[in-house]
């Protein structure tokens, strides 16, 4: 589990809310990003039209992104959960327009400036930068477990 020093000035804060004595917080948002995207949308569906809802959804992902970077998701069932759920986010072939009406995307949507389209564009991206922090993070592992061998072969 992950800790924060006694001797940090956030471990002890009079402020409840910016304390950290322990794990929990960190758990909690993990908990809440995973829960929040299957939970919401079990079929990965993304409704154009509703803005505040994608503009959510892409809160949770920059949260989850964070996550990521700093090691709070790095095991393997955690990581699945990650990806089962982004992955029916990008697939897109059951996104709709309207809660009635499939997305039928118009072919010169990359040039217009504006649209909901370019929301859930933004969400995919977000969703894409996510993925390539999980390919650094396991390549970093690998790097480092590379080094440790090296280093073992060296010093004998």
């Amino acid at each position: 589990a992950f800790f924060i020093p006694h001797h940090s000035s956030v471990f002890q804060n009079e402020n409840p809310v910016l304390s950290h004595p322990n794990h929990m917080k960190f758990f909690l948002l993990r908990s809440f990003c995973s829960e929040s995207l299957i939970r919401n949308n079990p079929l990965g569906r993304i409704v154009h039209s509703h803005q505040d809802a994608n503009h959510f959804r892409m809160a949770v992902v920059q949260a989850q992104s964070s996550l990521l970077y700093f090691g709070f998701q790095s095991t393997i069932p955690k990581l699945r959960d990650i990806f089962r759920t982004s992955s029916l986010l990008l697939d897109g072939r059951s996104d709709l327009k309207t809660m009635d009406a499939p997305f039928d995307p118009p072919e010169d949507r990359y040039k217009q400036g504006s649209g909901d389209h370019k929301t859930v564009a933004k969400l995919k991206c977000a969703l894409i930068s996510s993925f390539d922090e999980v390919v650094h993070l396991r390549t970093n592992f690998r790097l480092g477990q590379l080094l440790s061998i090296f280093k073992d072969k060296v010093t004998k």
